[in-house]
């Protein structure tokens, strides 16, 4: 039986508890374990990596006790009823919740099946955390004092999510631009073309 607005606690068939919410589920109905094995299969070499890594999405949590000994893991659940519930559910769990993801760092992978019911925003914010959205790559650019790519990155013709490469980078310098920086992305069109 679900409850609007609440977190549940259901028992699958094989016995396993997950969590629901509005009658979503955030992991397979069938066997969250394999899921899980499957997807750290998948993700294995990113995950041996060294350093600070987030994984957008809590679902059941069985991919992240798999994880218990990676130090400096995160998670990030847009969903504040979900992470209440998985606090109460398992509070001595060693990952650590990011309540401020816009200021990550790190690497980030996806836990797709946690995106249930939300997928375009957990879709957004993937593509800012990892520099690919056009308001990260302005972001980018900016830090970096690069401030004609940041205001050609402005134009309303580009999509918001996109991946530029340098060539397309450097065909939003006009050629009468000759600014250094429009001639730096011109010399490393070069090296890549």
């Amino acid at each position: 039986m679900q409850k609007e607005n609440k977190v549940e606690i259901i028992q699958l068939e094989n016995g396993l508890k997950v969590p629901t919410f509005e009658g979503l589920y955030f992991c397979s109905r069938k066997n969250p374990l394999k899921e899980a094995e499957s997807w750290i299969l998948i993700n294995e070499k990113i995950l041996k990596e060294p350093g600070p890594l987030a994984i957008l999405g809590l679902g059941a949590g069985f991919h992240l006790q798999l994880l218990k000994d990676r130090p400096e893991t995160f998670v990030i659940e847009l969903r504040p009823e979900l992470i209440a519930a998985w606090t109460q559910f398992d509070s001595h769990f060693p990952i650590k919740l990011l309540s401020e993801p816009n200021e990550w760092q790190g690497k980030v992978i996806d836990f797709r099946p946690a995106w249930n019911g939300l997928e375009s925003e957990y879709a957004e914010l993937f593509e800012n955390l990892r520099g690919l959205s056009r308001k990260a790559l302005m972001r980018n650019a900016e830090a970096q004092d690069l401030w004609i790519l940041a205001e050609a990155l402005k134009r309303t013709d580009l999509p918001d999510a996109l991946e530029l490469t340098v060539k397309e980078i450097t065909s939003l310098f006009p050629l009468e631009n000759q600014t250094e920086e429009a001639r730096i992305w011109r010399t490393l069109r070069e090296f890549v073309a």
